[in-house]
């Protein structure tokens, strides 16, 4: 379901590879989840930040959100 299944990402940025869907909270997402790196490469010990939601892009390239 991810356009980015289909071409390289290694070593492409997180949220370049995976860019945030902002009209769904994605910035909020995005914050907590680069805080959150912060903390553990300053640390270097694990860290339990909850579940986000991330939609991911179509073959289109448009954001594909899931049914529920």
């Amino acid at each position: 379901m991810s356009d980015s299944l289909d071409r390289v990402i290694e070593g492409i940025p997180m949220f370049v590879a995976f860019p945030p869907n902002e009209s769904s909270d994605g910035a909020a997402a995005k914050h907590a989840i680069k805080q959150s790196v912060s903390r553990i490469v300053a640390s270097g010990e694990p860290e339990d930040i909850g579940l986000y939601r991330f939609d991911l892009k179509d073959h289109l390239g448009c954001l594909a959100s899931p049914s529920v």
